[in-house]
């Protein structure tokens, strides 16, 4: 069946979100979660990357660059 995009909504499966959620992570793997303000000011992003130790300190893990373009933080040119 086909969905029309009019119909579509963008609503969160609350089923799937709690499959992926769910998941096991090993336990020797930390789920370290990178937040920030975009661009505007007013909005809030975030990003999740496995690492596998515990940092003890926000120092220890590792950078991660992005190219800012899509949260208003640079051209991308």
């Amino acid at each position: 069946m086909a969905i029309s995009l009019t119909t579509y909504t963008a609503a969160t499966n609350k089923a799937v979100l709690e499959r992926y959620m769910n998941l096991p992570l090993p336990d020797n793997k930390i789920l370290a979660t990178y937040v920030w303000v975009d661009g505007t000011g007013e909005f809030v992003r975030s990003k999740t990357r496995t690492v596998d130790f515990h940092p003890k300190h926000p120092s220890e893990l590792p950078i991660w660059n992005f190219d800012g373009s899509s949260t208003y933080q640079a051209e991308g040119s």
